[in-house]
Formats: C-alpha cells, structure tokens, sequence
C-alpha cells in the first residue's frame, strides 16, 4: 500500500477476496479463516483528508504463499511420572488440518514416528493442546509436532528433548513355568496382548481390559512361549514363559 498518502484522521477500510467484497472486513486487519491455495486479497483505503491526493488507495494482493497458516507459541514436554505430557499453543490458526505428536529415541531428525494425532480448532487467535504419551520405559526421548494444512502441506516444529525416570510396571507372567494357565501382569489397560511360539505363530491373542490378562493355555504343546503386549500408543513389550 501506498503509505505516503494522506488518509486523513479516520480513513476507510475495505477488505477483498478473489475481487469480492468482504461483508464486515472493513478494519486495517483482516484474519481468513479459512484460506485456499488460489486465493488472493486485497485492501481498499479511502482517504478521509480534506484534498486528497489520490482519494483511494487500493493494496497490492496477496498470494496464498505469503500466509503463514499457524503460528505456534509455545511447545513443551515434560516427565510426568513413566508418561511424557507434550503440549503446544499457538496464537494463529489458519486452514490447519491437524497436529501430529511425533516420537524417537534418537538425536536429530531421525526415526520420528506418529503416536498421536490432534485435529486443529482453527481459531483465529489459537489454541491450546496437549497429549500423554505413554512412553515405552525409562530413557531419553526427542518430540516434535507436524502440522498439516487442509491442501496437504506441513511443516515441523523445533525439537525437544526430555528425559523420563519414572518406574513402569515390569511384564510378569504368573506363574513361570506354566502348567494349564496364567496371569499376565504389568499391562496397560486396552493393551494388546498376544502368545507367540518359537515359529512365530499367534496361538493366544486379545485385548486387557485391566493391568492383568489371564491366559488359558491348557491346549499348548510343551515349549517356549513368548508374550508380546502393543500399548495403545503403538509402543510394545515381551516376557518369555515356559509351558511344561
């Protein structure tokens, strides 16, 4: 815009998208909601100077790839207890899809997988969100969050690291040889559970609905055995038992 014009004390303000007028854009600012990638706006100023010279001003548009579709404020994580709490704030939202919460065990941008994703308010002033992640033990862990735009295109937050020493409950099979059954012990609830032999094979599998899962394994060939348990965050554990 031509800011050496004389707008005069009160000038006027009239916001435009694609050359359409916007009802009720009529400030010096103006947040999209909801934003295309072919987009483009523009600003009408009226002069309200006594001998104006030019009376309007018009701005120059603006494309799609000038807009910053979030800007995050804040992105923390913190040991709380065995669990990881990541939360982040951002105090512009537009055309946002969603938030990817991402984990590794190791340094730099390596090995990042997904172990939550958060669908976006898309507030014009922001948000604030969090999530625990229950973590698959004690160590160091590295999060960042991807935000994904509604056209498909993201991009990633800086690193944090964080360090968690809280206890976690050890995998037990009770008892250890087994003769005709079992109890599991140490598990997350809505944890998958599932009985492997030496081949491979699945012979027991279920989801617990508690920190316990018994197992019936009076029909079991004599054998090694070895019990694997996927969180609900994807993260998984194994005990080995003996069936005589």
């Amino acid at each position: 815009m031509n800011t050496g014009s004389n707008l005069g004390p009160s000038p006027t303000y009239q916001w435009y998208a694609n050359n359409n007028v916007i009802s009720g854009a009529t400030s010096d600012s103006y947040v999209a909601n909801s934003v295309s990638s072919t987009d483009v706006f523009s600003l009408l100023v009226g002069s309200s100077a006594a001998c104006p010279s030019p009376a309007f001003v018009m701005s120059n548009y603006t494309n799609r790839e000038t807009l910053l579709p979030i800007k995050m404020s804040s992105f923390t994580v913190a040991s709380v207890g065995p669990d990881v709490k990541v939360s982040w704030e951002t105090s512009m939202e537009v055309n946002v899809g969603h938030y990817e919460v991402m984990r590794s065990e190791q340094p730099g941008l390596k090995d990042f997988k997904t172990v939550a994703s958060v669908a976006a308010r898309n507030a014009a002033t922001g948000g604030s969100y969090s999530y625990t992640d229950a973590v698959p033990g004690n160590g160091t862990y590295y999060y960042l969050i991807k935000s994904t735009d509604l056209d498909g295109s993201s991009e990633l937050s800086d690193v944090r690291e964080v360090s968690v020493n809280g206890s976690k409950s050890s995998l037990s099979v009770i008892p250890n040889p087994v003769v005709s059954s079992a109890v599991i012990t140490g598990l997350e609830t809505g944890s998958a559970v599932m009985v492997v032999n030496m081949n491979g094979q699945v012979v027991k599998s279920g989801v617990c609905n508690s920190q316990s899962y018994a197992v019936d394994a009076s029909g079991l060939p004599s054998g090694v055995y070895i019990v694997k348990v996927v969180g609900r965050n994807g993260s998984s554990r194994s005990v080995k038992f003996i069936k005589i």
